[in-house]
Parts: structure tokens; sequence; C-alpha cells
């Protein structure tokens, strides 16, 4: 099936359930974008409104859909498939690199004729490789009517996805290699997704001593370079996407914890957070997990990172924040934002008992 044709569902594929996309004209539509809603406040008295910033309300896509030969068996996976509450994976064939979070926002409408169509059973007749039967050489197969009919459906319908959040996630951290499901035609959406090969990979988010030299200035007002410790970063998405940071506890347990995580476009730091003083707090802490997405210190356990730009973890309950004692949580930049463009990105690292660090974050879409 072709781009703008299919999209899978909560794990299913639009053609396994016998339906194919279709445009409501010569053209498809589609919104670049959510959309925007302004916050704003009228003031009795004066003119117009005040204008307090605009964010991005939930995001709707409307799918005009075609079928003609839908078997009662298909007819009643549709019910199934889509009359679920629960929010799913929503994946369009044309860009298979991202996934939305979308429910149906309303009952899917159908509009069909019905009619009978003879069942037929497939009978294959042996003959041998230098026998010629009805002018056929060898073995071969036939349809043959077996008394019963089935009941087909033909027409088209619409049905409309709902996503309350309203960004897509990548499906993918590296462009995937043969034998993945999305790797034919993946060189096409390439350039769209911004995702890099496997090998162009190798070199981000994984920690490294010594990754960036500085000149700072020393506490003797002299100016000196340092090397610092750290990630390079990567975000080809279309969002600031946060990141989440793993440190964890080492043994024999230290008294404190001391670390500064700076965000440097090139050499220019452009955001920081600084942790001081910070102590284990429960013996079921394994590690702690700085969290830029809620804005959380967390404590974690059962960590397993998996490659690439991944990780497992479950929380429990143990919360590090009051350790932060300046700057703020940020979050990643997208690269064309950013003055140095790709390959110069650095989230680094600064400070003490801080040992095998581990970093993964979303690429986001719209």
């Amino acid at each position: 099936m072709g781009d703008f044709l299919g999209f899978t569902f909560g794990g299913v594929h639009s053609s396994d359930l016998g339906i194919t996309r279709v445009s409501g004209g010569d053209r498809y539509d589609e919104q670049l974008h959510p959309e925007i809603k302004d916050r704003t406040a009228e003031a009795p008295g004066l003119n117009g409104e005040y204008y307090f910033g605009s964010d991005f309300g939930p995001r709707s896509f409307d799918i005009e859909i075609a079928f003609d030969h839908l078997t009662e068996w298909q007819f009643r996976r549709l019910r199934k498939i889509f009359g679920t509450k629960h929010i799913q994976k929503l994946i369009f064939d044309e860009r298979p690199y991202k996934y939305y979070m979308a429910k149906l926002e309303s009952p899917v409408e159908l509009s069909y004729v019905c009619f009978d169509e003879p069942n037929y059973n497939w009978r294959k007749i042996q003959t041998g490789y230098n026998t010629y039967v009805q002018g056929i050489k060898g073995d071969f197969e036939y349809k043959e009517y077996d008394g019963t009919t089935q009941r087909i459906y033909k027409g088209e319908g619409k049905m409309t996805f709902i996503c309350y959040f309203p960004f897509a996630k990548s499906n993918f951290k590296v462009l995937p290699k043969a034998g993945n499901e999305y790797y034919e035609g993946s060189e096409e959406w390439a350039v769209s997704s911004g995702i890099l090969s496997v090998d162009e990979y190798q070199n981000y988010d994984t920690y490294a001593t010594d990754i960036v030299t500085l000149k700072v200035v020393n506490n003797n007002n002299e100016v000196e370079q340092v090397s610092y410790d750290g990630f390079k970063v990567y975000n080809p998405g279309d969002l600031s996407t946060g990141f989440r940071l793993y440190c964890p506890f080492i043994t024999p347990a230290p008294s404190t914890y001391d670390l500064t995580i700076s965000y440097v476009d090139g050499t220019d730091i452009i955001h920081s957070l600084k942790i001081e003083g910070l102590q284990k707090l429960s013996d079921k802490d394994e590690g702690f997990l700085i969290n830029t997405n809620n804005g959380l210190i967390e404590g974690v356990s059962n960590f397993a990172y998996v490659w690439p730009g991944n990780a497992t973890y479950e929380t429990t309950g143990t919360l590090y924040n009051r350790f932060v004692t300046a700057g703020h949580f940020f979050k990643l930049q997208p690269d064309t934002e950013l003055k140095s463009g790709s390959g110069n990105i650095y989230v680094l690292l600064n400070g003490n008992n801080i040992s095998n660090p581990q970093i993964f974050y979303d690429y986001l879409y719209f």
C-alpha cells in the first residue's frame, strides 16, 4: 500500500481491516500544526484585550476511508478496533518515523451498500510434471464454488482522531537498518525526520570524559581552559524536548553528591542547573533521575539503558528536588534553532561522585 493510503491504529494496519484512506477530492488536506489557543483577558473601559501568550491545543485528524470488499469478519474487527475508549498509537504510512497518541473523538460513520458473494474454495490438481491437463503442464489450482455465500460491504466512511498531547514522538532514534519493517523507503523520509543513520548516531548520547574544553574565569579572576565531561546531544525534532538524566548511587556511599548540568551551544553555556549536597534518602533508591519534562528529581530502581537512546526504570516515590540550589530545569532545543547547528550541542556535567550517568530523550514533531 502506498503513501497517503494507509495508517496504523493500535498496532493494526488499515489494510488488514479492508479499508483504504482516501481524499475528499483530488487533493489531501493537512494542518501543519495543532490549533493555537491565545491566552487573553478583557479589561473594562479599554479597547481590545490583554495578550498573555499562546498554547497549542489538542490536535485532530479527519480521515476519509473507502472499502469495496469488506467481509463480515472485517466489519466486526472494525467495530472492535475503533470502538476502544483507550488512547492508542496512530501512525501514518507516509511518515512512519513518528507516532501520535490518539483516540476516536466520535463514532465512525459508514455509508455502504451490501451484497452477497459466492464462497469459493481453492482446489489443487496434481497432474505430474510431464502430464498435460487442458493445456496446462504440471500441478495447478482453481476456485470451486462451495454452494454458500458471504455478505460483502462496499462504501465509504469518515473517522476523526483526537490527540490530547498534540505532538508526535519519534518511533526511532536512528534510521532503521535492513530487516526493520520501515526500512524500505526510509531514505524518502530521512530528510523530513532529520534522524541520523546508525553510523552517524554513534557519536551522540554516549558519556565521554573531557568532551569539551571551555574558557572559564577562576576564583583569581584569571581565564583558564577547563575540560568537561558530558554528552553530545542531538534534537532533530520540531520542538524543544525534555531529557532524563540518570545518575547511579555508588558504593561505598559518599557523604554527598554535587552536580552542575550545563547546556552548551558551541562554546556558549545557555542554560544550567546546580545540585549540591544531595544525599541518598532511601535504601530503595539505586540512583536518582533528573527529569526535565516534569521538573522532578526522583529516586529510581531497576534502571536499564536500552540502546539507542531509551531506558526502563521504576520510580520509588522519593524526591530529591530539595538539593537544587541554582539554575532551572531546561529542555533541548531543536538543532535548527541553535546557532552552531548539529554536531556542537552538549549537556556537560561537573561535580563529584558522578559515575556512569545516562541520558535519554524523545524527538517531538508537529
